[in-house]
């Protein structure tokens, strides 16, 4: 089993990893947000591991640690969201930025990285 801190960090570094600090956080927090709502998992693992929700997890290929700077990153990045209660929002969707879901239509948007993140629907 896998701990909150790990699978957090996981989720950080194979979705985020090489993109501004603010987008890495940016994932956190709507794993967080998440967490927090009663439409998804209670447990930062839950969330990482639901179906079909987080695509590194879902993928098929092998979760594959090489970049040991960025996940250290990763790992801090990781510990802050879940040590340090924070004004996370309403973000409980994000997609690359080169992808437009049907399901976002009518969602808030913001774009950090490579991502664009999506309030509402939480």
């Amino acid at each position: 089993m896998i701990d909150p801190l790990t699978c957090m960090a996981m989720a950080i570094y194979f979705e985020a990893r090489g993109e501004p600090l603010e987008a890495q956080m940016r994932v956190a927090d709507t794993i967080m947000n998440r967490v927090h709502s009663k439409r998804f998992p209670n447990t930062v693992c839950g969330v990482v591991k639901q179906k079909h929700q987080f695509s590194f997890y879902w993928d098929g290929k092998p979760e594959e640690i090489n970049d040991h700077r960025s996940w250290q990153i990763s790992m801090t990045g990781a510990h802050i969201a879940l040590e340090i209660p924070g004004e996370v929002g309403n973000t409980c969707h994000y997609a690359r930025s080169d992808l437009s879901p049907k399901w976002s239509v009518n969602m808030a948007k913001a774009t950090h990285g490579n991502h664009t993140f999506y309030s509402g629907g939480c």
